[in-house]
């Protein structure tokens, strides 16, 4: 059984937040990507797929094929939460039960459109508890809580809660 090293995924999101990695194919909206990076670095294994079933909810990977760079799952923020909870790799939890490595998704009725990754759980002047790390506009450590004060409820907006599994 593949173990998730929570913390090894933090570190990685950690040093490319603000620089994305040259290694991986850089998407025009690339929060997903950013956070797929981490899981793998975190000891996530890809769901080997191929360019015939990429938009499938149950593969997961990315390649350097000059047809497609990767799955919908690796790079979509909608797909990805769809492939977590297929795929066993994580399950829905309490905001306070996040921890280094988990996820946090933002959806506005209930279509997920952005994905982020805990690398902080160290208070700051914003606040105490987790602070995230996210790409499309590149992002280190900000309070969770500041992020969904710009994204309320009544806006239709709402958030999920991802617990990455240490044994998947």
């Amino acid at each position: 059984m593949p173990l998730f090293n929570r913390h090894a995924a933090a570190r990685y999101a950690t040093r490319y937040a603000l620089a994305s990695n040259p290694a991986y194919p850089e998407f025009p909206n690339d929060c997903t990507s950013f956070v797929s990076q981490s899981l793998l670095e975190g000891g996530w294994t890809m769901t080997e797929g191929s360019v015939w079933n990429r938009t499938d909810d149950n593969v997961w990977w990315w390649g350097k094929s000059s047809f497609t760079r990767a799955s919908y799952t690796w790079g979509g923020a909608h797909n990805f939460s769809r492939y977590v909870t297929l795929s066993g790799r994580g399950r829905s939890c309490p905001r306070e039960d996040l921890d280094y490595g988990d996820v946090v998704q933002i959806a506005r009725n209930n279509h997920v459109f952005h994905t982020m990754i805990v690398t902080s759980l160290t208070a700051s002047a914003a606040g105490n508890g987790p602070h995230m790390s996210y790409h499309t506009t590149h992002t280190l450590n900000k309070f969770l809580g500041t992020i969904e004060a710009s994204y309320p409820s009544s806006s239709g907006y709402s958030f999920l809660y991802w617990k990455i599994l240490d044994v998947f």
